[in-house]
């Protein structure tokens, strides 16, 4: 049941990559469907909590994509559910903060689309200390502290698009700080340099001088 769940879980995603939105919808709900019904049966497993925790995070990412807001909300935020109950299970499991933050960054994603701004802010605080605990843990290696940057320039365009530019601002600064000192160590790759870097350095000279407004529109 748990490779049938994972199986209909990757041919939603080819069903969404073809642009078949129908056939997505309805393949991932069965996805759902299977990784619910074995969790119940073993509620404590970890591995089968990860797998429903997935499930529900990939929904919602394709219903927000298709702009379905309120299911991808309805299915995100049972995801974060699932997953904080596997960090509140074993504290120390590395695996269960990376399914933390994964869930609840686009659940903050989420919140925004739905004007829901201060609810979003609240939780992106959960997916920026989620990361930097995850880079601790790693020894602030190149890849974690790679993951932190990206998770605060989300962070900072959730801000700007609730009209917090300070807010977004100072994620912004933090994320292209870090891009920028794994660029001078060489830790970045050409996609990296030639296109996260340079978007991350726009938003900062744009939008970060006083008044702190200058991209114009939602990002």
């Amino acid at each position: 049941m748990r490779a049938r769940g994972s199986n209909l879980r990757l041919m939603g995603e080819a069903y969404h990559r073809l642009e078949m939105v129908e056939e997505a919808r309805l393949t991932l709900d069965r996805a759902v469907a299977q990784q619910r019904a074995v969790t119940e049966a073993a509620p404590n497993n970890p591995a089968y909590m990860r797998n429903y925790a997935i499930a529900l995070w990939y929904r919602a990412v394709v219903h927000r994509s298709n702009e379905r807001n309120e299911a991808a909300r309805a299915s995100i935020e049972e995801s974060v559910a699932v997953a904080r109950r596997m960090r509140e299970r074993d504290p120390n499991d590395a695996g269960a903060i990376r399914m933390v933050a994964i869930a609840t960054e686009v659940y903050a994603q989420v919140l925004a689309d739905l004007d829901r701004f201060s609810e979003s802010y609240a939780v992106g605080q959960e997916v920026i200390a989620a990361h930097r605990e995850l880079a601790r843990r790693a020894g602030d290696t190149a890849g974690a502290r790679r993951s932190l940057a990206a998770a605060l320039m989300t962070h900072g365009g959730n801000s700007y698009n609730g009209a917090a530019y300070a807010r977004a601002c100072a994620a912004w600064e933090e994320g292209l700080a870090i891009y920028e000192d794994l660029n001078r160590s060489g830790a970045m790759s050409e996609r990296d340099r030639t296109v996260t870097l340079t978007q991350s350095r726009d938003f900062v000279r744009r939008a970060c001088a006083p008044p702190r407004a200058g991209l114009g529109s939602r990002i």
